[in-house]
């Protein structure tokens, strides 16, 4: 868990990934593209010097991913998914260098770009086939997708996982080759998350599909993960945080974490935090001593489920548990009248 240093307003859209770290970026995050012999490959180099490495070898019908980071010299190393080691040995004028499987490759910077990276616009989402009969109907589809049009597909249900390295127009028509040997021509309109169009080739080992079938994608970017400020509350002073939730409704865990700042070494902590939604200038749910409150048992589990530190029992935390619809909205903490002032943190987090 990190204590964010003290802010006073933080504001996030839903669907964005943040990410916290004191460690300096040592490689520019983006996507770096290269090849071995006639097979591509992709470095995602993502924030907080995270890598993931994809190798789609059409060939022999293969993809081969992992994930790994980059150490302070910019370098790393890691086994990739058929067991194969990689290592990055540096980028120098935005060529990065490495070894795959113990042959050496280089990859040209392309753009923010790859599931690893902060500025990425990777997206999720389901296959639905209408026209298969037996075997997998449903099947999940990975778009990343970087602003000089290039594109990484991967594909993966209970059969085979495939994937390709492709192109986006203008236009948003997608073509990929994919490692199974079909090719894969589709629409992909970012604003809305929906691709649609046709597959001339079978996909994914499904032998009963018939060519030229219908795609439909439904996607969802990247997840917030959660934002959490801290900053001084009490004698007049509140902390506030803003988010939008840009889509489907949303489940989150809202927290105003005060005394059980104490655990982690935090003097002068916030004693009794209260917690308030507001949908505009409209209070719509409150809190105070989480405890004591609504759903304390299912604010244990969300709590659990999404990672977070948990709450002393008994205290005067304080929490909220609550289901979203798209729209803008501010959590403020305050403290008691005439009480005494202390450090407070207040978190938001994505459960689902």
């Amino acid at each position: 868990m990190i204590i964010p240093n003290r802010a006073f307003v933080a504001a996030i859209a839903l669907g964005l990934t943040l990410a916290v770290s004191a460690q300096a970026q040592v490689t520019t995050a983006g996507g770096y593209f290269g090849r071995i012999g006639n097979t591509e490959l992709l470095v995602a180099v993502g924030a907080r010097n995270t890598v993931a490495f994809y190798y789609f070898d059409y060939a022999f019908q293969r993809l081969d991913f992992g994930t790994g980071t980059l150490r302070a010299d910019g370098q790393a190393g890691f086994s990739v998914s058929s067991g194969r080691v990689v290592t990055i040995s540096g980028v120098r004028d935005r060529i990065l260098s490495g070894t795959y499987s113990g042959v050496p490759f280089t990859a040209s910077y392309d753009s923010p770009f790859g599931p690893a990276s902060a500025s990425a616009l990777p997206y999720t989402g389901t296959i639905v086939n209408p026209a298969a009969t037996t075997g997998p109907m449903v099947a999940v589809l990975v778009l990343g997708i970087s602003a000089n049009g290039r594109v990484a597909a991967i594909f993966t249900n209970d059969v085979a996982t495939h994937g390709g390295l492709g192109t986006i127009s203008s236009t948003g028509v997608v073509r990929v080759p994919i490692t199974n040997g079909s090719l894969w021509n589709f629409t992909f309109n970012p604003s809305d998350g929906i691709a649609s169009g046709l597959i001339n080739a079978t996909v994914g080992g499904f032998t009963n599909l018939a060519p030229l079938q219908y795609v439909l994608v439904e996607a969802a970017g990247a997840r917030l993960i959660n934002i959490a400020t801290r900053g001084t509350v009490g004698d007049g002073n509140s902390l506030t945080a803003g988010f939008v939730i840009n889509k489907n409704a949303k489940v989150l865990l809202i927290r105003a974490v005060g005394p059980t700042l104490a655990a982690f070494g935090v003097g002068g902590a916030q004693p009794d935090p209260s917690l308030t939604l507001y949908s505009g200038q409209t209070a719509i749910a409150t809190n105070d001593d989480w405890g004591t409150g609504a759903r304390p048992t299912e604010i244990q589990t969300a709590a659990a489920q999404v990672g977070a530190f948990a709450l002393l029992n008994g205290s005067r935390d304080s929490a909220i548990l609550v289901t979203l619809e798209p729209g803008a909205y501010t959590a403020m903490v305050s403290g008691k009248a005439g009480g005494t002032a202390g450090d407070a943190l207040i978190e938001v987090y994505e459960v689902n």
